[in-house]
């Protein structure tokens, strides 16, 4: 028999990989020590195998969505999309939100009344597609508008704000909220920024409620900013987990864990020896609770409320997440901290890995009454836990219809049209204008592509030449007569932008496309909304341009220093604003130009803070510039050549 001091593990020949934090009574009397991060080794034991009961590693999400839907009849699933939905629309804001799966129940198991209205479902962590978002947001909207919550990852919060910006076209209001409750990362390593965690439910939950209880898009957009702010999140992992026809995704040292990881598969912040349940418990609050100025998140005052989830990633078996759970408790109550609800359970998972996160809701004074009535508002959907009650109802710390054929009609692309010649002369121009910069993008694949595979993972080059090919192949340049002609409206600007936006999103892929989507859109949007017939051209495309460069800084989350063709845009953007009212149009051009050849050439000495390239070490970036930047350079390069030469002095 081991002696009480002893850690117990089973051996790797026993099965079973996934056992966690053995609670000691005696060690447990001692005073907890901070857990220390060890070294990786190159002598990792294997990891699970990966056994998974499936059919066709391809088939997983929709064959599980089948079978979600078929269990819940006041659900319907539109399979095209992968959009799970409330059957019965209600006359509410709708509450959307999804994700890559693989982190089940999440999302799709939190449609539900009171809940959320649609769920969007990517492969396995990886984001849905913008047209799949558009679906859920078309298929929920009941007149009252929609709210997307977007957890903080760059996939998502593109195809999100995507969407979004189409639906504005198409007449439905629309707001976005981000949630980026991690607290693991300090801020002197925020990077692309802090992760959407499980905490990200409780965003769902009450924001959920408050529409439920007939509140507007504005005030419950409102409500789900002010949860977020006040949430924070730690995991803790003891396994990797292993994507379907996959091997796992990272390894662990047989006494080890990792501290302070994601949802998606991937390592965690350090490495750290295995602990006891009431050793890794205090760890993660004292991380989701610290002061410490460089990981000061969420503040909790003594004597506070919150309300507590404690997450099983999936592999954790209920009797350990029972012993974390208490651990949590009674640590919180040392601090003096009250802890009003507790929640507990496989909530959003990341497959099989076997670990837990402890998320924290802070409930300010001014919100207790309606949050914890929120929190309390009973909900449909299967994924929110069941809590027993008391007899009355009180709740004290202290004592299938596979319905394929109702699916939502989503936007299938861009539709067939005839080329009709280019009418206007600013149409004419812009069109030549387009085409200059496709045929520059298309010349410039190779040097596009070597940066990138310093950069990032190599194919910015071809992405940007694909997106050119497309629009090119819509447009037709005749010398007798000379005329343009095209299935692109260039002589209806703000239409014409929406149609580029279109022609290039099946083409381009990556984050580049999905940014010059949003740029596009946006910019459609300006024309289209609010955009005066009193103002000239010369007045509206700064603008414009404006608008699309703050919609890819807010939906990208990149600013100027952050190593991204934000860089390149934002001196255009400003110079063209600063020239409009006083230069020649030449004049403004030139400098338009210089402006963003020096915001893009001043990538090659920059770090990267976004993105791919913030995974990769500075000194191999130093001399290359962003490709995205440098792209954007070779653009506006072209397009202000083709206008000087087509100006008419």
């Amino acid at each position: 028999m081991s002696s009480p001091s002893a850690r117990v593990t089973r051996s790797a020949s026993q099965g079973s990989q996934c056992q966690l934090l053995f609670f000691n009574p005696i060690q447990s009397a001692q005073p907890v020590q901070p857990v220390q991060p060890v070294q990786h080794t190159a002598h990792a034991r294997p990891m699970s195998s990966g056994k998974k009961l499936i059919n066709l590693p391809a088939k997983v999400v929709d064959e599980s969505l089948a079978g979600l839907v078929a269990g819940n009849p006041g659900l319907v699933l539109d399979a095209e999309n992968r959009v799970v939905r409330l059957k019965k629309k209600r006359n509410q804001v709708a509450l959307i939100s999804g994700g890559g799966s693989g982190h089940e129940p999440a999302h799709a198991g939190f449609v539900g009344d009171g809940v959320l209205s649609a769920a969007v479902c990517g492969d396995v962590f990886a984001s849905p597609s913008a047209k799949q978002v558009l679906a859920a947001i078309e298929g929920s909207n009941n007149g009252s508008g929609a709210l997307l919550i977007v957890k903080n990852y760059t996939g998502d919060r593109l195809q999100f704000g995507k969407a979004g910006e189409r639906a504005k076209q198409r007449g439905i209001d629309v707001e976005l909220v981000v949630v980026a409750d991690d607290c693991a990362i300090p801020r002197s390593m925020l990077g692309a920024g802090r992760r959407g965690l499980s905490g990200t439910l409780f965003v769902h939950k009450i924001a959920g409620a408050a529409a439920y209880t007939g509140l507007s898009l504005k005030e419950v957009g409102s409500v789900a900013r002010a949860v977020s702010a006040n949430v924070g999140t730690v995991g803790v992992a003891l396994t990797p987990c292993s994507i379907p026809g996959k091997s796992p995704t990272f390894s662990i040292l047989p006494d080890n864990m990792e501290l302070g990881l994601g949802i998606h598969g991937e390592s965690g912040l350090q490495s750290v020896p295995l602990a006891s349940a009431k050793e890794v418990a205090r760890a993660c609050l004292d991380m989701v609770l610290s002061q410490d100025s460089n990981r000061q998140y969420l503040h909790v005052p003594e004597q506070g409320q919150v309300a507590l989830l404690v997450n099983n990633l999936g592999g954790t078996t209920n009797l350990e997440l029972g012993i974390l759970v208490n651990e949590a408790l009674q640590y919180l109550a040392s601090k003096s901290i009250r802890v009003a609800r507790v929640y507990s359970g496989a909530m959003m998972t990341s497959l099989e890995m076997c670990g837990v996160s402890f998320s924290i809701l802070n409930i300010p004074p001014e919100h207790v009454k309606t949050w914890m009535e929120y929190l309390d508002l009973p909900v449909s959907c299967s994924g929110w836990p069941r809590i027993v009650c008391d007899e009355h109802g009180r709740f004290d710390l202290q004592n299938p219809v596979l319905a394929s054929h109702l699916a939502v009609h989503a936007a299938k692309g861009v539709p067939t049209k005839p080329f009709d010649p280019v009418q206007s002369i600013e149409g004419v121009l812009f069109a030549k204008a387009v085409a200059a910069a496709c045929h520059v993008l298309i010349e410039a694949e190779p040097k596009l592509t070597s940066y990138d595979q310093i950069a990032g993972d190599g194919d910015c080059g071809l992405s940007f030449r694909k997106g050119a090919e497309a629009i090119l192949a819509q447009l037709h340049h005749s010398q007798e007569p000379p005329q343009v002609s095209s299935s692109i409206p260039f002589d209806r600007p703000g239409d014409a932008l929406a149609q580029l936006s279109y022609v290039i999103e099946d083409q381009m892929g990556g984050s580049s496309g999905a940014l010059l989507c949003i740029f596009l859109d946006t910019a459609s949007n300006w024309f289209l909304n609010s955009a005066s017939d009193n103002d000239s051209s010369r007045l509206l495309w700064p603008r414009a341009v404006k608008e699309g460069v703050d919609a890819i800084r807010l939906y990208g989350g990149a600013s100027v220093g952050d190593r991204t063709l934000v860089d390149a845009l934002v001196p255009l953007s400003q110079s063209l604003l600063d020239t409009v009212a006083h230069a020649s149009i030449r004049e403004s051009l030139d400098e338009a130009e210089a402006a963003t050849v020096r915001g893009a050439d001043s990538t090659a000495a920059m770090g990267a803070r976004k993105g791919r390239s913030s995974y990769i070490n500075t000194e191999r970036l130093k001399g290359t510039p962003d490709p995205g930047a440098e792209a954007i350079k070779l653009m506006v390069q072209a397009i202000v050549r083709s206008l000087k030469d087509n100006l008419d002095d």
